[in-house]
Parts: C-alpha cells; sequence; structure tokens
C-alpha cells in the first residue's frame, strides 16, 4: 500500500478493554531487512494494561519463556491487538475499494511489552501472518473515511464475506482466470445472500436452505421489493440493467467452466464481469446505508444511477 504524505496514518480505536493505537506508516531504509521490499508498510497496534505488582515482576522476570501466570494477559493482549490490526486493514481495504489488495499482510512480528513504554521486550510467543498481495495500491483516506473505519472497527463490523471472495477472485485473474470467474461469481451470490437476509430476515431459511432463484432474476426483480434505508436520486432500489447483463455474462461463464465446458475467456470479458460484481457489493452496501460506498462504484454505474447511462 502506498500512503502518500505525510506517510503515516493512525488510527485510536475505543475497545471494551480500552484504547488501541493503530499506526501505519513507511518504513525507512534501515528496517528493510530480508524479507522486506522498498515500499512495504509497518502496521503496528498497541494498547495499555493496569496489572498488580506482582504481575509487573512476572514480566519482569521473564527471559526465553512465558510464564504461565501471566499467560492469560499476553493471549488477550496479543489476540486483541492481532484482531484491531486485521479489522483495520480490511475495513481500508472495504471503505477504498481496494479490490486488488488481497491479504495485504505479508509478515509479522513478535509482541512486545514495556512497563514504561520506553524500554520495550520480546514476549517469548510469537504471532505470525503469511499472506501476500498484488501490487502497492494508494489508499489515501479522507477525514470521513477515517471516521468510517474506525465506526467498523468499534462495531466489530466486518468486511462482508462477497467483498473477501472477490478479492480473492482478483487475484487469480493472472494466472487462474475460470477460478477467478467461479469465485467472482460466487462472491455476488454470497453479497446478494447477506444483503437480502439483512433486510428481509424471513427469507433467511429460505437461502440457507432450499436452492434459491437465479441471481440474475431475484437482482431484477426482488431488488425493487427491498426496503432499504438509503436510496439513490430518491428513486426505488434497482440494479442498473449494465450491472444485471454483466453478471448474466459472468453466471453463463461459470456454469460453463463447472460443467466442464471449453470456455475461451478473454482478459477484458473477466475484468468486465469482476468489475461489474465489484459495482453490485458497492451498490448493496450503499442501499444498506453505507454512505461511503457510493465512492467506490465505476463512473458507469454513477451515470447509470443518475439515469444518463
Amino acid at each position: 500500500m502506498d500512503l502518500g504524505e505525510p506517510g503515516h496514518l493512525d488510527i485510536v480505536l475505543a475497545r471494551k478493554s480500552g484504547l488501541v493505537n493503530v499506526q501505519i506508516r513507511k518504513l525507512e531504509e534501515i528496517e528493510l531487512v530480508k524479507g522486506l521490499n522498498s515500499g512495504d508498510l509497518s502496521c503496528m497496534a498497541t494498547t495499555e494494561r493496569y496489572t498488580a505488582v506482582k504481575e509487573e515482576v512476572l514480566f519482569m522476570a521473564m527471559k526465553d519463556k512465558l510464564l504461565s501466570r501471566i499467560r492469560s494477559i499476553v493471549d488477550e493482549v496479543g489476540n486483541e491487538l492481532d484482531e484491531c490490526v486485521k479489522s483495520t486493514v480490511s475495513s481500508i481495504r472495504w471503505v477504498r475499494g481496494l479490490t486488488s489488495a488481497h491479504d495485504p499482510i505479508r509478515l509479522g512480528s513478535d509482541v512486545e511489552w514495556s512497563l514504561d513504554n520506553v524500554t520495550w521486550k520480546r514476549v517469548p510467543q510469537k504471532i505470525r501472518f503469511h499472506v501476500s498481495m498484488d501490487f502497492p495500491t494508494i489508499i489515501k483516506l479522507k477525514p470521513e473515511q477515517i471516521v468510517a473505519i474506525k465506526s467498523l472497527v468499534e462495531s466489530e463490523t466486518a468486511e462482508p464475506l462477497g467483498h473477501t471472495m472477490l478479492s480473492e477472485a482478483w487475484s487469480q485473474r493472472s494466472h487462474n482466470p475460470r477460478s477467478a470467474i467461479v469465485i467472482g461469481i460466487a462472491a455476488a451470490e454470497t453479497g446478494w445472500k447477506e444483503f437480502v437476509v439483512r433486510f428481509l430476515p424471513e427469507t433467511e431459511w429460505l437461502l440457507r436452505n432450499i436452492q434459491s432463484p437465479p441471481l440474475v432474476k431475484m437482482l431484477r426483480e426482488l431488488m425493487p421489493l427491498i426496503p432499504t434505508p438509503l436510496r439513490y436520486g430518491g428513486k426505488k432500489p434497482e440494479i442498473p440493467l449494465r450491472l444485471i447483463e454483466l453478471v448474466e455474462k459472468g453466471v453463463t461463464l461459470r456454469n460453463d467452466i463447472v460443467h466442464g465446458k471449453r470456455v475461451v475467456l478473454k482478459r477484458e470479458t473477466l475484468d468486465e464481469v469482476l468489475g461489474a460484481v465489484r459495482d453490485l457489493l458497492y451498490l448493496l452496501d450503499g442501499f444498506g446505508g453505507m454512505t461511503w460506498a457510493g465512492q467506490n462504484l465505476s463512473h458507469e454505474t454513477i451515470q447509470a444511477l443518475k439515469g444518463d447511462g
């Protein structure tokens, strides 16, 4: 990711256990040890806990082995920081529309502790990440987007599964385009089911337990009937025809692939279909009340919503 200037981002999260500060910053040249590349960022989460004097003594006595009497403290804090890092990064990806940033956390470090916030020591217990990312993406954030990210993390609102699946599909575009189509359409179907169950909870059993109607049919016929909290231009919630047609093309390709038919898949077609799925998911976010989601829609979809396309 590329933060632009000034090269760092600080977000203070109000968690049930206290404040957690998440800082994302550029790495200095001296920090680029083996396994790190120029342009990599550091994401560090810190928090404070108040303990009894005897627990402070146990921390100071700890060397190469985690003492059992303070393991619960270390586990609790480690899990909290782990969750805050992952949730913040995934929320940044979701709010900023970084579909290409699939699993952007590549490496992880140890948990460290300090009694004075000056001298830090390693806890002999490791939390490791091992994931990858396609290419650096600029994530310059507007103030309202930072507010949205804080709200998502603090309310424990996770990035919807449909978005996560789409990022996975996007990462497959170059070396496995057929898998990208299959996962991409599955992302659209998953995102749609999540949306419908949220606003029509009475349909959950049907959607979970029996074969639901085709996605394209539901987008055309069911979408206008759903009571959504947000409407674009005051109109009833409808999916633009262009998106429906592209999703339909993707469904046909997906069905041909899973049934073993020979499919010649052009890169332009793949990008069009995945782009339509991306717009669909963010459109559903917008209809669902995420006011920032509209910033991630393509120009073509925005024009269609205005009635110009």
